[in-house]
């Protein structure tokens, strides 16, 4: 596994910002943290940007909130509470 801490990420023309990169196997997995006590679509859109630049090599999207429930936004699209780590 290779944990990366990436803030900007430039995709031809397109910049995004996503906390956390995590490659395992080939794959990534980004990752968002929020301050926020609910979730919505919007939260993911960078996290969306990179699935569609990477398609195969991407894995998952996960965005960790201040909220209490577990939310499956796709298939590979994922928003967890800090309190599901622990």
């Amino acid at each position: 596994m290779h944990p990366a801490f990436i803030k900007t990420i430039f995709i031809g023309e397109f910049c995004l910002c996503i906390d956390f990169i995590l490659e395992i196997s080939g794959k990534l997995i980004a990752i968002e943290v929020k301050s926020s006590k609910t979730i919505s679509k919007d939260d993911f859109r960078h996290i969306y940007h990179l699935k569609e630049n990477l398609q195969s090599k991407f894995d998952k999207g996960i965005v960790f909130y201040t909220g209490d429930t577990a939310v499956k936004l796709d298939d590979d699209m994922f928003a967890l509470p800090f309190g599901f780590m622990g």
